[in-house]
């Protein structure tokens, strides 16, 4: 998929077809990508598929994606409605006392010139949620055994792999972050001189979950570790937020487009309703005056013809928005109360 998306991303959708128990996979790596055809391969589950993906990313893409960090899972089963399942970071310092946070504040400047500040270290650090997460998920809607489903990552993890330029340039553009602990720049300084990314570390840990020592998040072989290292180094995450973290399960938000029905995240993450506020005040038609295609402006149109999607014009859709906005109201919004800060720490160990 990567060679096609490289093709036609900026050009056309990708569109998946095929009859009953078919299957598409998105990912961001290859290595990633292998993880979830294997599961599927060997009669898992979308779910089994998703979370062995979710495991390997942090070998094949492991700036953006770690069992250090958070994550949302849709899932629909046949015949029933969809829920969320919530694993994203949370704010630490459950029973922390006056423990004070080392954070350090870095630079980083991007390939665009653009310099953007990161607070980093260790107590900058939420409260994990993706490895409680991924294993309440299979235990729910997976069919194959931990073994099947981490195989592929522990395989990647120990003999390594060769991350493709993006990741690479991940890599050169927040080394100082990678840098600031000796442990990661011990991971992270062989990439840039041309070798295989190797965590033989998380392959053994991953490998300790298969073998039954280290039977899952809350596993006192887990979070001692973690806890040891916090108290150490200034990290405010403590052993009660490892202890008490679940993952939420919550009602995704939905919108109707023409004959679908589009679901994702709730509140408290704003990236979903974000996405459904965009899609209401888009056309579903590039013809209709007075609309655009959502990417490309239509200036040469005057008519004040109602658009397909609101059946009005595009000053009583700004008015109700301004009424709206007047009000501190939003539709995809209104109702839902939040329950988990979200957007307060960036969790990443």
């Amino acid at each position: 998929m990567r060679g096609v998306y490289d093709e036609i991303a900026a050009t056309a959708p990708v569109v998946a077809q095929g009859g009953p128990r078919a299957a598409a996979v998105a990912c961001g790596s290859a290595t990633t990508l292998a993880a979830a055809v294997a599961a599927l391969e060997a009669g898992g589950t979308a779910v089994d598929a998703a979370i062995a993906a979710g495991f390997a990313a942090a070998v094949g893409e492991p700036t953006l994606s770690s069992l250090g960090g958070g994550g949302f899972l849709l899932v629909r089963e046949p015949g029933e409605g969809p829920v969320i399942s919530d694993f994203f970071v949370d704010v630490p310092g459950l029973g922390a006392g006056d423990r004070t946070p080392h954070v350090e504040t870095l630079a980083v400047t991007f390939a665009s010139g653009v310099e953007q500040v990161f607070h980093a270290g260790w107590g900058s650090v939420a409260t994990p949620g993706c490895l409680p997460g991924y294993l309440q998920a299979l235990g729910q809607w997976g069919r194959l055994s931990l073994a099947e489903v981490l195989a592929p990552a522990i395989a990647a993890a120990r003999d390594g792999v060769l991350l493709d330029d993006v990741q690479v340039q991940f890599i050169e553009v927040i080394g100082a972050i990678l840098r600031i602990t000796p442990q990661s720049a011990a991971l992270y300084d062989p990439v840039l001189a041309g070798e295989r990314f190797r965590n033989p570390e998380y392959a053994d840990l991953l490998q300790s979950m298969v073998d039954g020592a280290v039977t899952g998040a809350d596993d006192p072989r887990f979070i001692d570790p973690i806890d040891e290292a916090m108290r150490t180094h200034g990290g405010i995450v403590t052993r009660e937020d490892l202890v008490t973290y679940r993952p939420i399960e919550r009602s995704p938000i939905s919108l109707r487009r023409g004959d679908a029905t589009i679901w994702t995240n709730p509140a408290p993450s704003f990236g979903g309703g974000i996405v459904l506020d965009a899609l209401a005040r888009t056309p579903r038609s590039a013809t209709d005056a007075g609309c655009h295609d959502g990417t490309r402006p239509r200036p040469e149109a005057k008519s004040k013809k109602p658009c397909a999607h609101g059946g009005s014009t595009r000053r009583e859709r700004r008015s109700r928005r301004q009424e709206q906005e007047a009000r501190g109201s939003n539709p995809v919004f209104d109702g839902v109360q939040r329950v988990r800060p979200a957007g307060l720490w960036w969790g990443g160990l």
